[in-house]
């Protein structure tokens, strides 16, 4: 199984849309986030051959990310998880890859330091991040027949710059 963790765009300013009263769960990309989002998600179609199945934090950032890249890959369905909303544990989303045992290739749009921490989980085995990803940023590791700690292989990991100037 291969898992491309895609960390959400650019979005609204934290302290600014804290002022509106609305909960952060609701913080949208901004307009310059969008866009840079839909060229990178674009240039990805070239560095990962396809995606099987997307799923999305909750919260509305990342799903606005989320139906971007679905756009790009021509993905109708993308499955919303409380698993990756800020805040949970990297060892509870590699233990439900493990239970449901997915196919091909797994796209997650989620947060940091959340996706940084799985990373760090999946290749090293312990959850200390050395892999930050910055908003709109992606990595791409494989496991082989075992989903556990410590057994992916990273296969490239990028910034929103990166995959927006990629040339593939």
């Amino acid at each position: 199984m291969d898992l491309l963790l895609i960390r959400h765009a650019l979005a609204e300013d934290r302290e600014a849309f804290a002022r509106t009263g609305a909960g952060d769960d609701r913080r949208p990309l901004v307009e310059k986030g969008r866009k840079r989002m839909v060229k990178a998600a674009r240039n990805l179609t070239a560095m990962v051959t396809g995606i099987d199945l997307l799923y999305t934090s909750p919260y509305l950032r990342a799903r606005q990310t989320a139906d971007l890249v679905a756009e790009a890959f021509g993905l109708g369905a993308i499955r919303e998880t409380e698993l990756l909303q800020p805040g949970t544990e990297p060892e509870a989303v590699l233990s439900w890859l493990q239970a449901e045992r997915p196919m091909g290739t797994v796209a997650m749009v989620g947060h940091e330091p959340d996706l940084g921490e799985l990373v760090s989980l999946a290749l090293c085995g312990h959850g200390h991040s050395f892999v930050p990803l910055k908003k709109g940023g992606a990595c791409l590791v494989s496991f082989g027949p075992r989903i556990e700690p410590g057994m992916a292989l990273l296969r490239w990991c990028s910034t929103n710059s990166q995959l927006r100037k990629y040339k593939g």
